[in-house]
């Protein structure tokens, strides 16, 4: 047995204490270089959010015409909620352009053929997706979200609900989702169907031209209007994801679940169905008053010009028509142009572009040459009965009773010239059809005439005969005029 050891000193004790206060500094350090840094913190960015509702579509924009009747049970019951979205979900989704029945840009004031840029990588979720991009979303499992606005509204067959963003510190930039629900073909089933646009404006600066100067940058609207899209029992959900700026914050874009559902007797959705309703008999007569007043504008026959040369490519066609058609207010073209698949699509330009040399070269005569020519191939697609239910619709609006009588319309253009002509030829036949045997004919020719304020004064189309015909005697035969 060795010595006995001594006591360790206190200079021992104190190195000790101080190599193993070391080592624990030294671990604490190391675990939390290990430890991964917390997030900054993402806050929503403020938006002004504001809801309207008006008689049209997401690209017509408000039009002066009578509401279709209906009840709370006709309206979707509509639930939007809005995220911002730190940056672009990791979530392969199609583009909005490959759903697109059209893309619409406009520069400043002026409509240009060209490519999207500001809703290029939008995204679009239909029913199989949307559920679980939906859920994901809400999890924050994509990216990270913050709640911007949750929206529940009516949607009424004929009426656009429009919800609008705007950036408080950059007015000019705004986001929106317009829902639009189509009224029912004629003759088809009242399966329920829903159309998304979505309008994205903002300042955009334009590559430059090999041989010119840039551009300064310009205010740039897009807005891209989807095909419309059945809607199966029960609620459908979609969810759109588009990038969008806010000064100031760090945010990607914006995401939108939306939830369409059947219509109700609920207390609350009536509620919202009489706001809806009113809120577009509104705008309809904003419309028509600004209608009243409008004055014509100046004619800009080189861009119309150019416009229609672009008719010749076949992949800018719908585009084409559409613009052409929305800056010289032809509202038939308008309408066809959206509706019609890609063979109606050429045989309209090719029918425009065959004419253009012998009409004058100003705006009401090409807006006449372009609604006169969608009139034409209607007419002869009516004939033939091979008419698409979609536009179909599209004849009855703009024309009434006789856009549903093979010949009818055709009598018309053929007695017709001029836009005026035309029109008048119109209301003589729908008068004529205040006259048929058939109910259903009579009822909708005065209605189409009431769209247009041209009913006989006392005449009801459900009244027994010899009072329809005295009521007619009486307007038309030189008593009373029809309603103006």
């Amino acid at each position: 047995m060795g010595p006995p050891r001594s006591p360790p000193s206190k200079a021992n004790i104190v190195r000790s204490l101080c190599i193993l206060l070391v080592g624990l500094l030294l671990l604490e350090s190391l675990g939390c270089a290990a430890r991964p840094k917390e997030p900054p913190a993402y806050f929503a960015p403020p938006a002004k959010v504001t809801v309207r509702h008006f008689p049209g579509t997401p690209l017509s924009g408000p039009q002066a015409t009578k509401l279709t009747e209906q009840s709370s049970r006709d309206a979707l019951a509509i639930n939007a909620r809005f995220f911002s979205l730190e940056q672009m979900p990791k979530v392969e989704l199609p583009q909005v352009g490959e759903r697109a029945r059209l893309v619409a840009v406009t520069r400043g004031d002026t409509p240009v053929i060209s490519t999207a840029q500001l809703t290029a990588s939008a995204r679009v979720a239909l029913p199989a997706q949307a559920a679980k991009v939906a859920a994901d979303l809400a999890a924050d499992r994509l990216t990270r979200t913050r709640s911007l606005a949750n929206l529940t509204e009516a949607l009424p067959i004929g009426i656009t609900t429009q919800f609008d963003f705007v950036d408080p510190n950059a007015s000019a930039h705004s986001f929106a989702v317009a829902l639009y629900r189509p009224p029912p073909a004629a003759n088809e089933s009242s399966t329920a169907a829903l159309q998304i646009g979505l309008t994205v404006r903002s300042m955009v600066t334009l590559p430059p031209h090999r041989d010119s100067a840039p551009e300064p940058p310009a205010l740039q609207t897009e807005t891209v209007l989807l095909d419309p899209i059945e809607l199966e029992n029960g609620v459908n959900r979609f969810v759109l994801i588009a990038p969008f700026s806010f000064a100031g914050n760090p945010s990607w874009g914006i995401a939108v679940i939306i939830e369409a559902g059947p219509g109700t007797d609920d207390p609350m959705h009536q509620e919202r169905f009489a706001r809806a309703m009113a809120d577009a008999a509104q705008e309809s007569a904003k419309a028509a008053a600004y209608v009243s007043i409008a004055t014509q504008p100046a004619d800009d026959w080189p861009a119309l010009a150019a416009a229609l040369s672009a008719l010749n490519n076949a992949a800018q066609q719908r585009q084409t028509l559409a613009m052409l058609a929305g800056q010289t207010n032809a509202q038939v073209c308008l309408d066809y142009a959206l509706a019609a698949d890609a063979p109606g699509l050429a045989k309209l330009a090719k029918r425009v572009l065959d004419q253009m040399s012998s009409v004058p070269h100003d705006e009401p005569s090409v807006s006449w040459l372009l609604d006169r020519s969608s009139f034409e191939l209607l007419a002869e697609a009516l004939n033939s009965g091979a008419m698409p239910p979609e536009l179909a619709e599209v004849l009855t609006r703009y024309a009434g009773e006789p856009g549903r009588h093979a010949g009818a319309v055709d009598e018309v253009l053929h007695e017709g010239g001029s836009r005026a002509d035309f029109s008048a030829r119109l209301i003589a036949e729908n008068l004529v059809f205040l006259e048929d045997t058939s109910p259903a004919s009579r009822v909708r020719a005065f209605e189409w005439l009431a769209t247009i304020g041209k009913t006989p004064l006392g005449y009801d189309p459900l009244a027994p005969s010899r009072e329809r015909h005295a009521a007619l005697d009486k307007a038309l035969g030189g008593g009373d005029a029809p309603n103006k």
